[in-house]
Formats: structure tokens, C-alpha cells, sequence
């Protein structure tokens, strides 16, 4: 692979981060088509599950997604097998899991969609939970917390004095009783 005269003047180490940032698209305009032999080192890294998806068996993030790697260039797994199974680059679209499992790299289970596609459907499925209130595991209040310091402050009792009381900070409080946060 050859470098671009942009990276031609920088020191190496720079290079090799600029060359490393490849996106998935270059990659695509790069190395297709793919070689037979590419796409069976590709395959042969997948196992079925019983649920019916082609798992991603090398390296997966923390986030539960596969990685796959070009030439030292790390991509998606499941991107990959979308550029693969359907020879064509998704450009700036998502692929998104119809399984929803990060690791599966079925094509038939993968899709484009735009980031609100992508947002709407994890929302359809009940995936964007984000805990509230009591429930979230950094809070320091509970909702009886919450109503006290309200009471507190329509019976008069200033902001700050709650803050030092309830040990949160005076914009915490601002926010409870502006019913901001803590919304009933």
C-alpha cells in the first residue's frame, strides 16, 4: 500500500497513526475486490449459535463488537462481513444488527441505516435504557431525599443549606426543586 504525499513529510510514528485511521471506506476502495483467500480467513473465524447468528470468535471490544483487521487496520467485524457478503461499501451509514447481537456477523442479519435508524431501532427494542433516579448507580438521593428537600425549600430553607445536608452540590438541589432532575 502506498502512502499519500500528505503523510510523506511526517515522522513515521505519525504515519503509521495517520495510516491507522484509515476509514472503513478507504479500506474498501483499497482492497476490493476481495481475494478468495481473504474471504475464507475472513469466514473461518465465525462459528454459528443456536440462535441462528454467525458470531465473531477472534478479538471483540469491551462493547461487545467484533474486530477485524486489514492490513493492521482495524474495522468492524460485522462491517467487514457486510462489505464482503454484499461487495459494496456502506459509506457513512451504519450497519446495523436486525439480532441484535454485536458479535454477529451474519449477513442476513445485518442492514444500513442512517445514526437515527440506528438510535430508533435500539429504542424499538428496548435497548437505550438508562437508569433514573434511585436506580442509577451513582445516586446519592432516593426519591423520599427528593421530596424532603423539596418540602424543605417551599417551606423556606435555602438552597445551599440543603446541599450541605443532603451532600450534593447547590446545583443538584437547583435542579430537584426547578424539578429539572427527579421528575415525577
Amino acid at each position: 500500500m502506498t502512502r499519500s504525499r500528505a503523510c510523506a513529510g511526517l515522522p513515521n510514528t505519525k504515519r503509521d497513526d495517520i495510516m491507522r485511521a484509515m476509514k472503513a471506506s478507504d479500506l474498501f476502495k483499497t482492497y476490493y475486490p476481495f481475494s478468495d483467500k481473504f474471504k475464507n480467513r475472513f469466514w473461518s473465524n465465525t462459528k454459528r449459535s443456536g440462535s441462528g447468528c454467525l458470531e465473531w470468535q477472534k478479538f471483540v471490544y469491551p462493547s461487545g463488537y467484533g474486530a477485524a483487521s486489514i492490513n493492521k487496520h482495524s474495522i468492524r467485524a460485522h462491517r467487514l462481513a457486510y462489505m464482503i457478503s454484499r461487495n459494496s461499501d456502506p459509506g457513512d451509514l451504519f450497519v446495523c444488527h436486525s439480532c441484535d447481537n454485536p458479535k454477529c456477523v451474519e449477513p442476513s442479519h445485518l442492514f444500513l441505516g442512517t445514526h437515527t435508524d440506528n438510535r430508533r431501532d435500539c429504542a424499538a427494542k428496548g435497548r437505550t435504557h438508562r437508569p433514573i433516579g434511585a436506580l442509577h448507580g451513582m445516586a446519592k438521593l432516593t426519591a423520599d431525599n427528593v421530596s424532603e428537600i423539596r418540602s424543605r425549600y417551599a417551606s423556606g430553607e435555602t438552597q445551599l443549606r440543603l446541599s450541605i445536608v443532603f451532600n450534593v452540590s447547590n446545583q443538584q438541589i437547583s435542579r430537584i426543586v426547578n424539578f429539572k432532575t427527579w421528575r415525577d
